[in-house]
């Protein structure tokens, strides 16, 4: 089996660290969101809830991307090799 070139490597990192970067920014935003809620901030804490859930969805279209195939929210039916 040849691996692939470098720029492919390179590439499917680097959208890997992204899509890192926006899980942790989605982390670090929890707290943000239940203080907003807690102090009567509702629609402060609805933007922050539309930026997790964007982030969330960009994360999702990188994953396509890259072509990593997230088995565990799939039907369980299906084994880790049908992808």
């Amino acid at each position: 089996m040849v691996p692939p070139p470098a720029r492919e490597r390179f590439d499917a990192a680097r959208l890997i660290n992204i899509a890192n970067g926006l899980t942790a920014a989605r982390v670090l935003l929890i707290p943000y969101f239940a203080y907003l809620l807690i102090s009567d901030r509702g629609k402060a804490a609805l933007a922050v809830f539309a930026v997790c859930g964007a982030t969330d969805a960009l994360d999702g279209l990188l994953a396509a991307g890259c072509g990593s195939g997230r088995w565990s929210g799939r039907s369980s039916t299906r084994s880790p090799t049908s992808c």
